[in-house]
C-alpha cells in the first residue's frame, strides 16, 4: 500500500496525470460531484487502467474492470438480490463454489463493512473489488435493471458493450 498521499496527488508523482489535468478535473468535480476518478475518466486524462491500478496500489485492494463486469452469469448475479446490489450499489461477479466465495465490485472501500453484512445474508465469503462508479452503474442498470443518473458521459462498460467485447 503507498503511503497517505490524495489519489490525484498520486497519479501527478507516477506521470498519469499533469496537474494541470488534475486541476480541472477538481475544478469539474467542484461544479458537478462525483468522484475525482469518475471526472478524470470522463474527461479522458487517465484510463480505467491505469486508474484502477493506481486505486489498487494506494489503497492495498484489488480492483476489477468494466470488461469483467459485461457477462456475468445469471446465477451469479442472482447470489444477490436487487436490493442489496441497489442499497450498496455493489455488483456479484465471480463465484467461487468450492470456497463459498462471492467476488463483488463496489465503488466505495469505506464500505468494507457491506462486505460483513453481504457475507452474513449470503451465507458466503464475500470478497471486495474496487470498480469505477461508471461499471457499477452500468452493470446494476444492465443486471438488475437499475438506473442511475446519467452523467457518465464516456463509459468504458459502454464503449466495450458497443464493440461486442
Amino acid at each position: 500500500m503507498i503511503g497517505k498521499l490524495k489519489l490525484g496527488e498520486l497519479l501527478v508523482k507516477e506521470k498519469k496525470l499533469t496537474s494541470t489535468q488534475l486541476t480541472e478535473a477538481l475544478q469539474v468535480q467542484m461544479v458537478c460531484g462525483g468522484r475525482l476518478g469518475t471526472n478524470l475518466l470522463e474527461s479522458g486524462f487517465i484510463t480505467e487502467q491505469a486508474l484502477n491500478k493506481t486505486l489498487s496500489e494506494q489503497l492495498g485492494m484489488s480492483t476489477v474492470g468494466s470488461a469483467e463486469l459485461i457477462d456475468v452469469p445469471k446465477s451469479v448475479i442472482t447470489k444477490l438480490g436487487r436490493a442489496e446490489a441497489e442499497k450498496y450499489q455493489v455488483i456479484p461477479f465471480r463465484y467461487k463454489k468450492e470456497e463459498r466465495r462471492l467476488d463483488v465490485a463496489l465503488v466505495d472501500p469505506a464500505q468494507l463493512s457491506v462486505v460483513e453484512e453481504l457475507s452474513s445474508q449470503t451465507g458466503l465469503t464475500v470478497e471486495p473489488h474496487l470498480a469505477t462508479e461508471a461499471a457499477i452503474s452500468h452493470a446494476l442498470e444492465r443486471y438488475y435493471g437499475i438506473t442511475s443518473d446519467r452523467r457518465y458521459v464516456t463509459a468504458p462498460f459502454t464503449e466495450l458493450h458497443a464493440s461486442g467485447v
